[in-house]
């Protein structure tokens, strides 16, 4: 309910036109904030790509989102962005948005975007670990050449901790150098060329807010809403701005027309900007539902709350599948523990006939202990091939066995001249021979090199 509220007030207040050309809008914003230490870390581009994405959205545009990305990560990513920029086809129009770590290397004069995985901004490998802004650029202008493109770089932050060669050459302000108007891109700095941008307040940066605020508002030519971001941030915190634009298409962001109603703007004095600091960490959704339906009617808002809300709906549903998973993967080691202890009783158990069958040979025979014949076997005591029968483990020494010099190791092949290969074997030959009243039995066996020879042991 809370979502169909939500979408037809944006269907109210945003112009149709907006909507209709949603599909043909792409944005790609990136929020580089948890730095290393060495380099300087920021409190702000989660929430600049937050408030941003919040306001692209309601917009039309189709909005990925990017935070703390790696090398790796933001070339994947920007990319995948210039690839989907160019299915669009004709007319298309993009927003890139980077907020994070900027400087510019004094010898090329070429700007960098500095991934997270920076450890150390000082050691000669800056530029190396760093994405060239020009590369960017080049990918939008020549491989979408029929696409709008707006790109903006809060970046250049002061707090980046540049103290070797490079800021030498560059000078206390860090910031990026200007670069050259480019066919059918607008390029935005947050601050003028060769300065900082500020990484202050709440909600966002400075930049943000400002940029957030004026994109929804209809009625509004592109450049000239860039141009009003100019000013606003020049009025709030005293930074100037910097653009970049060739000849670019008339592209009215939020509408051509104001109508009767004024889009709603964010405002970090708002009572929703001011309310959503409490609540945008909340892991309730009660709590999160409960402002958005009190700030409805604020579009920035509304749409940060229900993306948490959704955003923690995944997270529920991602940890009970996996709650679901433990549960099942539990069931089966159960099953699997409940096999192997079936089959360890069921050794135990062929442990034991086997240890009663042996006793029976031991006890009333020869004082021996007695085994099949193993591959096992006949390795350990060199017992050729060709020799078949029962083996001797244990030898009692005060047995007749030892007596007669039986030895471990050695193999009974025959009891009173019949072949034995078991231990049944030799208990039913000797059982046959207690029943016929005989009190010894001759026994034929073989060493390990295959000689034989021929003993007899009492039977009682």
């Amino acid at each position: 309910m809370v979502r169909a509220a939500i979408a037809l007030l944006m269907l109210v207040l945003v112009p149709s036109a907006v909507v209709a050309q949603g599909e043909k809008r792409i944005a790609l914003l990136i929020g580089n904030q948890v730095y290393d230490p060495k380099v300087g870390r920021l409190k702000n581009p989660h929430d600049d790509v937050t408030l941003v994405g919040a306001a692209l959205k309601q917009l039309g545009f189709q909005v990925t989102i990017l935070n703390d990305a790696d090398y790796r990560a933001m070339d994947v990513a920007i990319k995948r962005f210039v690839t989907e920029v160019r299915s669009k086809g004709n007319d298309a129009i993009s927003f890139f948005y980077y907020s994070g770590h900027g400087a510019a290397n004094p010898e090329t004069q070429i700007n960098y975007l500095i991934p997270v995985d920076v450890t150390d901004p000082n050691d000669g490998n800056l530029w190396y670990q760093s994405f060239q802004q020009n590369d960017l650029i080049d990918k939008l202008s020549k491989q979408a050449p029929n696409a709008t493109h707006y790109v903006v770089f809060d970046a250049c932050r002061n707090e980046l901790n540049l103290s070797g060669p490079a800021a030498k050459a560059i000078g206390a302000e860090k910031g990026f150098v200007p670069v050259p108007q480019t066919p059918g891109l607008l390029i935005a700095y947050a601050t003028a060329q060769g300065r900082t941008a500020a990484d202050v307040g709440n909600n966002g940066g400075p930049y943000a807010r400002a940029l957030a605020a004026e994109l929804v508002k209809p009625g509004i030519e592109a450049v000239n809403m860039f141009r009003n971001v100019q000013i606003r941030v020049k009025d709030d915190i005293g930074q100037d701005p910097w653009l970049s634009f060739p000849a670019l298409p008339q592209v009215y962001l939020a509408g051509r027309t104001t109508g009767t109603t004024s889009m709603p703007t964010p405002s970090t004095t708002s009572v929703a900007a001011r309310e959503w600091q409490d609540v945008k960490e909340t892991t309730s959704i009660a709590v999160l539902e409960r402002y958005l339906q009190a700030h409805k009617d604020d579009p920035v808002y509304a749409a940060l709350a229900q993306d948490r809300i959704e955003a923690l709906k995944r997270a529920q549903q991602a940890k009970a599948e996996a709650e679901a998973l433990t549960k099942s993967k539990a069931e089966a080691d159960a099953r699997a523990k409940a096999a192997t202890e079936r089959e360890h009783i069921a050794s135990l158990q062929k442990q034991e006939e086997y240890r009663k069958s042996v006793e029976r040979v031991r006890s009333p025979l020869f004082g021996v202990v007695l085994s099949p014949l193993t591959d096992a076997l006949r390795a350990k005591y060199n017992i050729a091939k060709s020799v078949n029968g029962v083996a001797v483990l244990e030898v009692d020494p005060t047995s007749a066995a030892a007596q007669k010099r039986i030895k471990v190791g050695d193999v009974i092949t025959e009891v009173s001249q019949e072949a034995v290969t078991s231990i049944e074997d030799i208990i039913r030959n000797v059982d046959k021979t207690k029943r016929i009243g005989r009190k010894a039995v001759l026994l034929r066996l073989a060493h390990g090199n295959g000689d034989t020879m021929f003993v007899a042991l009492p039977v009682q």
